[in-house]
């Protein structure tokens, strides 16, 4: 059970996390922090938002280290394909 002090911070980091999200979408400077509060709350929708995010983009390093991280099979793939094709 969470202290009324951790209960209070975790609804604040929560609300700024919104105020993120909807001001600002998803973009390449924030689609990390979204992912990585997405899976802190567990909102899966919006870890789906920021996979299709990435994917609509070039396939590249970060990119794979976000999708092993975040475990983002789609992503994934397509940079992976990407990757061999080049070679």
């Amino acid at each position: 059970m969470l202290s009324a002090k951790e209960h209070l911070n975790y609804e604040l980091c929560y609300i700024a996390f919104l105020r993120l999200f909807l001001c600002y979408g998803i973009e390449d400077d924030n689609v990390s922090i979204l992912l990585s509060l997405a899976r802190e709350y567990q909102i899966d929708d919006l870890t789906k938002r920021c996979e299709q995010f990435l994917l609509s983009r070039k396939p590249s390093v970060r990119s794979l280290i976000l999708a092993k991280e975040f475990s983002l099979q789609t992503l994934k793939s397509k940079c992976l394909d990407y990757v061999n094709r080049l070679l």
